[in-house]
Protein backbone atom coordinates (compact mmCIF):
# COMPACT_ATOMS: atom_id res chain seq x y z
CA UNK A 1 0.00 0.00 0.00
CA UNK A 2 1.39 3.07 -1.19
CA UNK A 3 1.02 6.89 0.84
CA UNK A 4 1.78 7.37 4.71
CA UNK A 5 1.01 4.74 7.30
CA UNK A 6 1.70 3.76 10.71
CA UNK A 7 3.57 0.29 11.55
CA UNK A 8 3.15 -0.53 15.72
CA UNK A 9 5.66 -2.13 16.97
CA UNK A 10 5.92 -5.01 19.36
CA UNK A 11 6.29 -3.24 22.93
CA UNK A 12 3.38 -0.46 21.70
CA UNK A 13 5.20 1.63 20.32
CA UNK A 14 4.48 3.03 16.65
CA UNK A 15 6.48 4.58 13.75
CA UNK A 16 5.72 6.60 10.74
CA UNK A 17 6.45 5.66 7.25
CA UNK A 18 5.32 7.27 3.91
CA UNK A 19 5.69 4.62 0.81
CA UNK A 20 5.88 5.65 -2.92
CA UNK A 21 7.15 3.96 -6.17
CA UNK A 22 7.97 0.59 -7.44
CA UNK A 23 10.56 -1.63 -7.79
CA UNK A 24 13.07 -3.42 -5.33
CA UNK A 25 12.53 -1.71 -1.71
CA UNK A 26 14.54 1.20 -0.75
CA UNK A 27 14.85 1.99 3.16
CA UNK A 28 15.71 5.70 3.80
CA UNK A 29 16.16 6.35 7.60
CA UNK A 30 14.99 9.54 9.54
CA UNK A 31 18.44 11.44 11.18
CA UNK A 32 18.20 13.15 14.50
CA UNK A 33 16.49 16.02 14.66
CA UNK A 34 15.21 16.58 10.88
CA UNK A 35 12.34 14.58 10.22
CA UNK A 36 12.28 16.08 6.61
CA UNK A 37 15.79 15.78 5.71
CA UNK A 38 15.57 12.39 3.21
CA UNK A 39 12.39 13.97 1.66
CA UNK A 40 13.81 15.64 -1.51
CA UNK A 41 16.09 12.87 -1.60
CA UNK A 42 13.32 10.32 -2.02
CA UNK A 43 11.55 12.53 -4.63
CA UNK A 44 14.21 13.15 -6.97
CA UNK A 45 13.55 10.76 -10.20
CA UNK A 46 16.08 8.32 -9.86
CA UNK A 47 14.90 7.29 -6.36
CA UNK A 48 11.36 7.77 -7.15
CA UNK A 49 11.35 6.36 -10.47
CA UNK A 50 13.38 3.28 -9.57
CA UNK A 51 12.84 2.19 -6.31
CA UNK A 52 9.87 1.17 -3.83
CA UNK A 53 10.68 3.79 -1.39
CA UNK A 54 10.19 3.75 2.00
CA UNK A 55 10.94 6.93 3.85
CA UNK A 56 10.66 5.59 7.97
CA UNK A 57 10.51 8.08 11.26
CA UNK A 58 12.01 6.94 13.99
CA UNK A 59 9.97 6.43 17.14
CA UNK A 60 9.06 9.57 18.60
CA UNK A 61 9.02 11.59 15.56
CA UNK A 62 5.89 12.69 13.79
CA UNK A 63 2.88 14.45 14.03
CA UNK A 64 2.31 14.24 17.73
CA UNK A 65 5.89 12.41 18.60
CA UNK A 66 6.41 13.10 22.24
CA UNK A 67 9.98 12.65 24.08
CA UNK A 68 10.44 9.69 26.00
CA UNK A 69 13.39 7.33 27.92
CA UNK A 70 16.77 7.80 26.21
CA UNK A 71 16.95 5.64 22.79
CA UNK A 72 19.17 3.23 21.26
CA UNK A 73 20.87 3.12 18.12
CA UNK A 74 20.21 -0.64 18.43
CA UNK A 75 16.67 -0.24 19.24
CA UNK A 76 16.11 1.94 16.07
CA UNK A 77 18.02 -0.87 14.06
CA UNK A 78 14.98 -3.32 15.19
CA UNK A 79 12.31 -0.79 14.92
CA UNK A 80 13.67 -0.66 11.04
CA UNK A 81 13.80 -4.60 10.72
CA UNK A 82 10.02 -4.75 11.80
CA UNK A 83 8.67 -2.01 9.38
CA UNK A 84 10.83 -4.06 6.63
CA UNK A 85 8.73 -7.26 7.66
CA UNK A 86 5.67 -5.45 8.15
CA UNK A 87 5.60 -4.52 4.83
CA UNK A 88 6.95 -7.34 3.49
CA UNK A 89 10.00 -5.82 2.03
CA UNK A 90 12.90 -7.19 3.25
CA UNK A 91 15.68 -7.38 2.12
CA UNK A 92 16.53 -3.98 0.99
CA UNK A 93 18.78 -1.16 -0.01
CA UNK A 94 19.21 0.40 3.14
CA UNK A 95 20.44 4.02 3.35
CA UNK A 96 21.56 6.33 6.55
CA UNK A 97 22.61 9.86 6.85
CA UNK A 98 24.24 11.35 10.31
CA UNK A 99 22.87 9.71 13.09
CA UNK A 100 20.77 7.22 10.58
CA UNK A 101 23.80 6.58 9.46
CA UNK A 102 24.56 4.80 12.77
CA UNK A 103 21.23 3.17 12.63
CA UNK A 104 21.93 1.64 9.24
CA UNK A 105 25.35 -0.27 10.12
CA UNK A 106 23.46 -1.52 13.12
CA UNK A 107 20.61 -3.04 10.95
CA UNK A 108 23.38 -4.61 8.48
CA UNK A 109 25.19 -6.06 11.21
CA UNK A 110 22.91 -7.68 13.47
CA UNK A 111 20.41 -8.66 10.08
CA UNK A 112 23.02 -9.16 7.29
CA UNK A 113 20.32 -10.80 5.13
CA UNK A 114 17.72 -7.61 5.06
CA UNK A 115 20.44 -5.68 3.62
CA UNK A 116 20.82 -5.95 -0.19
CA UNK A 117 23.28 -2.96 -0.06
CA UNK A 118 23.88 0.38 2.59
CA UNK A 119 24.61 3.35 1.94
CA UNK A 120 26.11 5.66 4.81
CA UNK A 121 25.89 9.02 4.68
CA UNK A 122 28.77 10.42 6.67
CA UNK A 123 27.70 8.21 10.03
CA UNK A 124 28.48 9.76 13.45
CA UNK A 125 32.40 10.66 14.43
CA UNK A 126 32.24 7.30 16.89
CA UNK A 127 35.43 6.05 15.99
CA UNK A 128 39.13 7.08 15.99
CA UNK A 129 40.61 10.83 17.22
CA UNK A 130 37.71 12.73 16.45
CA UNK A 131 35.83 10.68 18.88
CA UNK A 132 36.35 12.33 22.41
CA UNK A 133 35.62 15.50 20.97
CA UNK A 134 32.72 14.70 19.20
CA UNK A 135 31.23 13.05 22.73
CA UNK A 136 32.11 15.84 24.83
CA UNK A 137 30.65 18.33 22.37
CA UNK A 138 26.74 16.33 22.67
CA UNK A 139 27.34 15.81 26.85
CA UNK A 140 27.83 19.90 26.56
CA UNK A 141 24.87 19.75 24.62
CA UNK A 142 22.62 17.54 26.93
CA UNK A 143 23.70 19.60 30.24
CA UNK A 144 22.21 22.43 28.69
CA UNK A 145 19.01 20.81 27.78
CA UNK A 146 18.69 18.69 31.09
CA UNK A 147 19.59 22.05 32.78
CA UNK A 148 17.96 25.03 30.95
CA UNK A 149 15.46 23.84 27.85
CA UNK A 150 14.95 22.81 24.67
CA UNK A 151 15.47 26.49 23.32
CA UNK A 152 18.56 27.27 25.14
CA UNK A 153 20.17 23.84 24.25
CA UNK A 154 18.89 24.39 20.26
CA UNK A 155 21.02 27.89 20.51
CA UNK A 156 23.92 25.86 22.22
CA UNK A 157 23.44 23.46 19.29
CA UNK A 158 23.68 25.93 16.55
CA UNK A 159 26.55 27.71 18.01
CA UNK A 160 28.85 24.14 17.91
CA UNK A 161 27.61 24.29 14.10
CA UNK A 162 28.37 27.71 13.50
CA UNK A 163 24.98 27.83 12.09
CA UNK A 164 22.40 30.96 12.48
CA UNK A 165 21.24 31.85 15.66
CA UNK A 166 18.16 29.77 16.54
CA UNK A 167 17.31 32.70 19.40
CA UNK A 168 17.05 34.89 16.57
CA UNK A 169 15.27 32.43 13.91
CA UNK A 170 12.60 32.05 17.22
CA UNK A 171 12.01 35.80 16.91
CA UNK A 172 11.01 36.25 13.46
CA UNK A 173 9.39 32.13 12.50
CA UNK A 174 5.71 31.53 13.05
CA UNK A 175 4.81 29.85 16.18
CA UNK A 176 3.98 26.36 14.38
CA UNK A 177 7.14 26.30 12.84
CA UNK A 178 8.71 26.98 16.21
CA UNK A 179 6.58 24.63 18.02
CA UNK A 180 6.93 21.91 15.54
CA UNK A 181 11.24 22.46 16.06
CA UNK A 182 11.26 22.09 19.17
CA UNK A 183 9.32 19.61 19.84
CA UNK A 184 11.43 17.53 17.34
CA UNK A 185 14.66 19.15 19.20
CA UNK A 186 13.64 17.88 22.30
CA UNK A 187 13.16 14.61 21.12
CA UNK A 188 16.78 14.89 19.66
CA UNK A 189 18.35 16.22 23.14
CA UNK A 190 16.56 13.40 25.51
CA UNK A 191 16.27 10.74 23.00
CA UNK A 192 19.14 10.85 20.11
CA UNK A 193 22.07 12.65 22.14
CA UNK A 194 22.24 9.37 25.14
CA UNK A 195 21.70 6.96 22.17
CA UNK A 196 24.79 8.18 20.35
CA UNK A 197 26.73 8.16 23.87
CA UNK A 198 26.07 5.27 24.69
CA UNK A 199 26.11 3.60 20.93
CA UNK A 200 29.40 1.53 19.99
CA UNK A 201 30.86 0.10 16.56
CA UNK A 202 33.70 -1.88 16.95
CA UNK A 203 35.16 -3.06 13.46
CA UNK A 204 35.03 -6.42 14.36
CA UNK A 205 31.47 -6.32 14.05
CA UNK A 206 31.70 -4.87 10.56
CA UNK A 207 32.76 -8.42 9.26
CA UNK A 208 29.08 -9.55 9.93
CA UNK A 209 28.08 -7.13 7.36
CA UNK A 210 27.65 -8.99 3.59
CA UNK A 211 26.25 -6.57 1.31
CA UNK A 212 27.80 -4.24 -0.42
CA UNK A 213 28.96 -0.65 0.88
CA UNK A 214 28.45 2.95 -0.34
CA UNK A 215 30.01 6.18 1.69
CA UNK A 216 28.57 9.13 0.88
CA UNK A 217 30.40 12.52 2.33
CA UNK A 218 30.90 16.50 1.48
CA UNK A 219 34.12 17.92 0.61
CA UNK A 220 33.13 20.82 2.96
CA UNK A 221 31.86 18.74 5.90
CA UNK A 222 33.72 19.22 9.59
CA UNK A 223 37.21 17.85 9.56
CA UNK A 224 35.67 14.67 11.49
CA UNK A 225 34.10 13.61 8.84
CA UNK A 226 37.75 13.18 7.05
CA UNK A 227 38.46 10.29 9.39
CA UNK A 228 34.83 8.86 9.52
CA UNK A 229 35.69 8.31 5.74
CA UNK A 230 38.70 6.77 6.50
CA UNK A 231 37.10 4.57 8.80
CA UNK A 232 34.63 3.33 7.19
CA UNK A 233 37.00 2.60 4.18
CA UNK A 234 39.21 0.91 6.46
CA UNK A 235 36.61 -1.12 7.85
CA UNK A 236 34.71 -2.05 4.31
CA UNK A 237 38.03 -2.20 1.86
CA UNK A 238 35.87 -2.59 -1.01
CA UNK A 239 33.39 -0.27 -0.58
CA UNK A 240 32.62 2.81 -2.82
CA UNK A 241 33.00 6.22 -1.54
CA UNK A 242 32.05 9.54 -2.93
CA UNK A 243 32.53 13.13 -2.16
CA UNK A 244 30.47 15.78 -3.33
CA UNK A 245 31.74 19.11 -4.02
CA UNK A 246 30.96 22.13 -2.38
CA UNK A 247 28.32 20.06 0.22
CA UNK A 248 28.72 19.60 3.89
CA UNK A 249 27.47 17.43 6.19
CA UNK A 250 23.90 18.13 5.29
CA UNK A 251 24.87 16.87 1.58
CA UNK A 252 21.98 14.38 1.16
CA UNK A 253 19.14 17.37 1.41
CA UNK A 254 21.24 20.28 -0.54
CA UNK A 255 22.87 17.80 -2.86
CA UNK A 256 20.07 15.23 -3.25
CA UNK A 257 20.27 15.12 -7.22
CA UNK A 258 23.72 13.98 -6.66
CA UNK A 259 23.28 11.83 -4.13
CA UNK A 260 19.94 10.33 -5.92
CA UNK A 261 22.37 9.56 -8.66
CA UNK A 262 25.19 7.85 -6.78
CA UNK A 263 22.53 5.89 -4.74
CA UNK A 264 20.64 4.54 -8.14
CA UNK A 265 23.53 3.87 -9.61
CA UNK A 266 25.25 1.63 -7.14
CA UNK A 267 21.86 0.07 -6.55
CA UNK A 268 21.91 -1.16 -9.91
CA UNK A 269 25.29 -2.89 -10.16
CA UNK A 270 24.23 -4.79 -6.66
CA UNK A 271 20.07 -5.61 -7.57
Amino acid sequence: MAGPRTVSLDDGAAVEVDVHGDGQPLLLIQTALQPEALVPLSRQPEIAQNFRVIDCRRRGYGPDGTAGEPGSVHRDALDCLAVLSALDAAPAHVLGTSYSAAVALELAAIAPSAALTLTLIEPPPRQGPPTEEFLAANRRLHHVFLTEGVTQALEAFSRELGAPSWFEERSTADEQHVAQVERDATIFFASDVPALLDWTFEPARAAAIACPVLYIGGEESHPWFTHVHRWVTEVFPHCEDHLVAGAGHSVASTHSDVVAGLVANFAAKHR
